[in-house]
């Protein structure tokens, strides 16, 4: 494993992939910093970029999005009581309740010491874990990775919506465009209407911008149009004791170590993500607290605990895409896009074929928490004032990169009308409830569950029993029907619950009582 080690620091100790880390980083900072916009647009706006890059050089420009982004969303959480990322909405009470106090920078700089260490812990997680995955994940076959995709799209189908009907027509629609272009078997085309640019199918990266970009500059815009001017925000004055001392640091050390690992173990779950992980992270970091009362009111320690834990997925969700092809979220199916692109085979093959750039990823984690540290040092405390930018030039921008990024691809115009395709299509799907994710991972994933399911049906002579002979697969099958199962039932008692029956029964037993 030395050896590996040395081989990845080998791939990544560039002055090249410093500046791109760097610059990964800063553009992370600015768009998590900025209420409506994402981690997810900041990688698909980047993704372009990456093509004409070495792997290990546009992972780490993606990677440091990724991790700079997830922390910057905490600083509008703090500042403006608005969070910068859907994940840091757990950090809103306590981060502006000390901004109330005066305590903003003390506020700051706790969610950064908590955003590095729980990011390093992952990375330390990571480099463990996914080479002993690998090596089981190497001996899998068609049925293996048939039942692996399978299970990676329940999952994240049972997870993203409150509605699970909605949720299977979301990634049933991702599997039927997956579908389109040449036939992985029999090599004919399929569902091109004779258009010439779909022998190849839909393009990831067109498709990612305009459902995930797109959609969300058409909210954007519609919400200008219907919000009046915001009133502005004027910070509280700071207080002498703003300034995070080392014995205020010691005390949320345990909370900042277990909030980690639960964020690490949260993150190699397919289909979680940040906010569940943040939120669990708050939740027992109130309850095992000695000042519980404190929570909500401006805790230190509810800073710590939320964002560790979801700066804790960052490196834990690339184990079961490294290892298993298997997204950890939508964010790392956009590197999964990213190293498909560039010809790298997603999955334990990638550990024993290209060990170089899998090792080199991991170790660049190291760094760019590092980097993130002293960017965000020195920054912070200015990033704030992005928030201050003309939201219709900004949106006006963004549109000309999703164009641009869209049409470098191909160097095609058809690309561009794929992307507002998507875009539309997300605005509309998004306006009636329809989660995104499981089309969009369904899009990834179709295409390995595919032509693993007709391989595994070529090797069994069209016998279906080899998906439960073997054991893994069988295993993993199970797991997927469990998980669609208790969704369903979940659901049934939900609205089992709402029935005005149900209610009226409760409620004449609670008045009896």
């Amino acid at each position: 494993m030395l050896t590996y080690i040395l081989e990845g620091l080998g791939a990544i100790l560039s002055v090249q992939n410093f500046l791109i880390m760097n610059l990964g980083v800063m553009a992370g900072l600015i768009f998590g910093s900025i209420p409506g916009l994402t981690v997810l647009m900041c990688i698909v706006l980047l993704l372009p970029l990456t093509f004409g890059m070495e792997p290990t050089t546009g992972m780490s420009l993606l990677l440091g999005a990724y991790c700079g982004g997830t922390f910057g969303g905490s600083i509008t959480a703090i500042m403006i009581n608005t969070p910068g990322t859907p994940a840091a909405a757990a950090t809103l009470a306590d981060g502006y309740g000390l901004t109330k106090k005066g305590k903003s920078h003390k506020a700051l700089n706790m969610a950064l010491y908590a955003s590095v260490i729980a990011g390093l812990i992952s990375t330390v997680v990571l480099l463990g874990v996914a080479p002993l995955v690998a090596k089981v994940a190497i001996e899998f076959g068609p049925a293996e990775f048939f039942a692996l995709a399978m299970f990676g799209i329940t999952v994240i189908i049972s997870v993203s919506s409150n509605n699970l009907l909605k949720g299977l027509i979301s990634g049933f629609a991702g599997i039927y465009l997956s579908t389109i272009g040449f036939d992985p078997i029999l090599g004919i085309p399929r569902l091109t209407f004779g258009n010439y640019n779909l022998m190849s199918g839909i393009n990831l990266v067109p498709a990612l911008v305009g459902a995930f970009s797109i959609s969300e500059l058409l909210n954007i815009v519609e919400g200008l149009r219907a919000e009046k001017e915001a009133s502005n925000f004027e910070a509280p004055e700071k207080t002498k004791e703003d300034k995070l001392t080392l014995k205020e640091l010691k005390e949320c050390t345990k909370t900042i170590l277990k909030s980690s690992f639960i964020g690490t173990f949260i993150g190699a779950i397919p289909g979680t993500g940040a906010i569940l992980a943040s939120f669990l992270s708050y939740n027992e970091a109130k309850r095992s607290s000695k000042k519980p009362e404190e929570f909500g009111h401006g805790s230190l320690e509810g800073v710590a605990a939320s964002e560790a834990g979801n700066n804790g997925i960052t490196g834990a969700t690339l184990i079961p895409m490294m290892t298993l092809g298997i997204p950890g979220d939508v964010v790392t199916a956009v590197m999964m896009g990213a190293l498909i692109m560039h010809g790298l085979p997603v999955g334990p093959t990638l550990f024993v074929e290209h060990s170089g750039v899998a090792y080199g990823v991991i170790l660049s984690l190291f760094f760019i928490n590092i980097i993130m540290f002293f960017q965000a040092k020195i920054y912070v405390k200015y990033f704030v004032k992005v928030c201050d930018i003309n939201r219709k030039l900004f949106t006006a921008i963004l549109l000309c990169f999703c164009v641009i990024g869209s049409f470098a691809v191909n160097s095609s115009m058809f690309d561009v009308f794929v992307m507002l395709t998507f875009g539309i299509v997300g605005y509309l799907m998004l306006k009636f409830n329809f989660p995104l994710i499981p089309m969009v991972l369904a899009l990834v994933l179709g295409p390995l569950a595919e032509k693993s399911f007709r391989q595994a049906l070529v090797i069994s002579n069209n016998s279906y029993a080899i998906f439960i002979q073997k054991p893994i697969s069988a295993i993993f099958l199970t797991i997927s029907l469990i998980s669609v199962v208790a969704t369903l039932y979940n659901q049934y008692k939900i609205n089992h619950q709402k029935r005005p029956g149900v209610q009226l029964k409760e409620n004449s037993v609670n008045a009896k009582a």
